[in-house]
Parts: structure tokens; C-alpha cells; sequence
């Protein structure tokens, strides 16, 4: 039986690493049951690098629904951030 501990530790070294292959860790993700996701924070700009269609896009492609997406301002409206 896994403990509080040992998950905090394996997802929390899954969400490191989530950067690295986000279309591979999108299909484990599907894989194990899960069929929607939520996704704010990443490492790189953006969601993992991509922007949130692309994201979303590719969430769709592995079965996993992305109903409610924190948007990036930057995504949306490039020119109202412009200084």
C-alpha cells in the first residue's frame, strides 16, 4: 500500500518532468483512467511550452477533455500586454 509520502513523492517528481514529454505524459495520464484534466503551472511559458490551443488540442488527441484551462492574457490579448 502506498503512503502519503511515497505519492507526494512520485507525482511530485511526474510534475517536474511534465515539461519533457507533455504528449507522452498526456497519454499515461489517459491511460490510467483519468478523462479530464486541469492545467495552470508550468515550467516553460505557456502550457509546457505550447500555447492553449495547442494544448488543448493535444489533450483531445489522447482522449482527455481540458474543460476549464487557466488562460495566459498573453494567449488571448498579445497587444493589450504591449508597454
Amino acid at each position: 500500500m502506498q503512503d502519503r509520502r511515497d505519492f507526494l513523492q512520485q507525482t511530485g517528481a511526474f510534475a517536474l518532468g511534465f515539461d519533457q514529454d507533455v504528449e507522452g505524459n498526456l497519454e499515461r495520464i489517459a491511460q490510467i483512467g483519468f478523462r479530464e484534466l486541469k492545467s495552470a503551472f508550468s515550467v516553460k511559458s505557456g502550457y509546457y511550452g505550447l500555447k492553449t490551443k495547442e494544448f488543448k488540442a493535444m489533450a483531445k488527441d489522447t482522449g482527455l477533455g481540458a474543460p476549464n484551462l487557466a488562460l495566459f492574457l498573453s494567449d488571448c490579448f498579445p497587444a493589450a500586454l504591449t508597454i
